[in-house]
């Protein structure tokens, strides 16, 4: 099953880019392999990746530098349903999943912008499991839903919503709201998101967690056995029961989670 809509692929010679091309080419028949350097002939490893996965190579001239390829994929990604990379780059730290350009992509995403962890010839990405995606209950959290539910029924899987929330505030002060209110108002979330769930994707299975927990760690447990996490950062304020910034379980997903983590751009 697929999306509506073109892919683009950041590509470069790294197993990892392969990996993120092929995700990509299970999510949509129109996926476009983009791949920048100063040689604009397309070389030998970007046509055996377009004649292996299906989709169309493209070389944009310019630097290799980090910043200067994520202008440019920014740029052909601008109208694209999903912009996808790899995790392991050539600038990955030790002991991180993603990165200098995964990190800056998902940091300011253009659109919907998937970090597909793997730098072994042998990784094998999860082909079972459900897509999991972390709501707060405001419209960041109802623009993840949506993306997470249509990604869920690109691949077949299950969708797992997850609000976590806590009574310990930023700072380490207690919530003045009890342990009982945050509960009940953490089921009303997920709830009606399952609602408006059903409304866009009838017939998809939804599983609901509401969880006493942050949204890193809640995140996380269930990226173990998850397809991909979706995940949209907070702006402004977190509200009442939200445990940490979204902005620092973002990149901490997309640095650490081990499946395909997506980052969806903030709506408006």
């Amino acid at each position: 099953m697929s999306t509506a809509g073109t892919i683009v692929v950041g590509v470069d010679p790294t197993t990892s880019a392969g990996l993120a091309a092929g995700w990509a080419t299970r999510l949509s028949d129109t996926v476009r392999l983009v791949h920048v350097a100063m040689d604009r002939r397309v070389p030998e490893w970007l046509l055996g990746l377009g004649a292996a996965t299906g989709a169309e190579p493209e070389v944009v001239a310019g630097d290799a530098d980090p910043d200067a390829v994520a202008d440019v994929l920014r740029a052909r990604a601008h109208d694209a349903a999903m912009l996808v990379v790899g995790g392991h780059g050539r600038s990955v730290h030790p002991g991180l999943q993603a990165g200098d350009l995964a990190a800056r992509l998902a940091a300011d995403p253009p659109c919907p912008v998937a970090v597909v962890h793997g730098a072994e010839a042998e990784s094998a990405l999860p082909a079972a499991g459900p897509v999991v995606v972390g709501i707060d209950g405001g419209l960041p959290g109802r623009a993840a839903l949506d993306t997470a539910a249509d990604l869920a029924s690109a691949l077949g899987a299950d969708l797992v919503v997850v609000h976590a929330w806590t009574d310990v505030a930023p700072g380490a002060h207690r919530r003045a709201e009890a342990p009982q209110t945050l509960a009940e108002r953490g089921r009303e979330v997920t709830e009606a998101a399952r609602r408006r769930v059903a409304e866009r994707v009838p017939g998809l299975r939804v599983e609901t967690a509401p969880v006493e927990d942050t949204p890193l760690r809640a995140l996380l447990q269930r990226a173990e056995k998850a397809q991909a996490v979706v995940v949209a950062p907070r702006v402004g304020a977190p509200p009442p029961d939200a445990a940490v910034q979204a902005g620092s379980t973002t990149r901490s997903l997309v640095a650490f989670a081990p499946c395909p983590v997506v980052v969806v751009p903030l709506p408006g």
